[in-house]
């Protein structure tokens, strides 16, 4: 479904300056009951943004031990 695809992005655009902020998590909430998804997948979906971020900093330190892309 599109929808998830969107919530999914915006959720990503929200953390990607590392935080996942309160007000940006009430923005995403608006957004998920103007486009009528489940809280339930609203949850999987932001603990699924959280892994894959922690797994691509890991992957990251382990390329780049000494010197860091980010």
């Amino acid at each position: 479904m599109a929808q998830r695809d969107i919530l999914l992005t915006a959720i990503q655009v929200c953390a990607a300056d590392g935080e996942y902020h309160a007000h940006e998590k009430a923005k995403i909430r608006q957004m998920v009951s103007i486009l009528g998804i489940e809280e339930e997948i609203v949850e999987q979906l932001e603990q699924l943004q959280k892994k894959e971020s922690l797994l691509r900093h890991k992957l990251i330190n382990l390329l780049y031990p000494l010197k860091s892309l980010y």
